[in-house]
């Protein structure tokens, strides 16, 4: 997220093992490191949504009886 576009999301289909030998879990790093990659990983048009979002919730009235 430094970088305005972000850095690339890396994919390491069979990593190596400290025992030698191929894992069987793929690893993914980097997936959210833009903001557009974050915005769509969290179904937003833009970060500041999500941020509009929590400030509703932090905002709820107690109701008056």
């Amino acid at each position: 997220m430094k970088s305005p576009q972000g850095g690339p999301a890396l994919l390491f289909a069979k990593p190596t093992l400290r025992s030698g030998t191929a894992s069987r879990y793929p690893v993914a790093v980097n997936l959210f490191g833009s903001e557009r990659r974050m915005a769509l990983a969290l179904g937003v048009e833009r970060l500041d949504d999500v941020g509009d979002r929590i400030a509703q919730l932090l905002d709820l009235k107690v109701p008056t009886l």
